[in-house]
């Protein structure tokens, strides 16, 4: 069966579909950058990498736990898969300002060789535009797990623009004392931004429950 490019583009207007896709590309991406970071953090007994994967690992598992649960047509299953990815993203939340608080006391920095950090700096603008947009645009009659692929997109979002900053101030203005104050505000502000996604998502699904 082929394929035309009106048809491609009116199945990708479906935003379940959509999403769909992008949790599927979100899911690898977050297990590769979960592989590289163990690795390199056994390799260099680094725990500071170690964590970072451990993070990584974190949203791989809830995006695999998302995608299995993706088709639910039962409502009180819905409900149930969005408290759990609620849980889980409050449980990567003291994960990830564990790592912030680490990165910032041992003035930890790493940076991407070449122009790779330009490509990198796209790819996070690009997803960090896309996760506010979609956060933006959720609706009321939106079904719930769609909802959290969406809450855990931003999440997903937010750290890669945490090690874009990392990464370019290591570059561009090497470590030092403004280095790691950026490090500690940006870091303290997708701490807070995380605690009240998760906290609203539990409120929001516990309501949901009862009705």
């Amino acid at each position: 069966m082929r394929w035309n490019t009106a048809e491609i583009l009116s199945v990708l207007k479906v935003p379940s579909l959509r999403s769909h896709i992008v949790l599927n590309l979100s899911f690898f991406v977050s297990m590769g950058f979960a592989l590289l970071k163990l690795v390199m953090g056994a390799w260099l007994r680094s725990y500071w990498l170690t964590a970072v994967g451990a993070y990584y690992a974190g949203l791989a598992v809830v995006q695999f736990f998302l995608l299995r649960s993706f088709h639910h047509q039962n409502a009180k299953k819905q409900n149930r898969v969005f408290l759990w990815t609620a849980v889980l993203l409050s449980v990567l939340t003291v994960t990830m300002a564990g790592v912030f608080i680490q990165m910032v006391r041992d003035d930890r920095t790493y940076s991407y060789p070449g122009l790779l950090i330009y490509i990198m700096a796209l790819w996070a603008f690009a997803k960090m535009i896309t996760a506010v947009w979609n956060l933006v645009r959720i609706r009321r009659d939106m079904e719930i797990v769609l909802t959290a692929v969406r809450c855990v997109s931003f999440a997903t979002a937010l750290m890669s623009v945490q090690s874009l900053q990392t990464a370019m101030l290591s570059t561009f203005g090497g470590p030092g004392q403004f280095a790691r104050m950026m490090n500690a505000v940006l870091g303290g502000c997708i701490t807070l931004c995380m605690t009240l996604l998760s906290a609203g998502m539990l409120i929001h699904g516990i309501r949901a429950g009862d009705t």
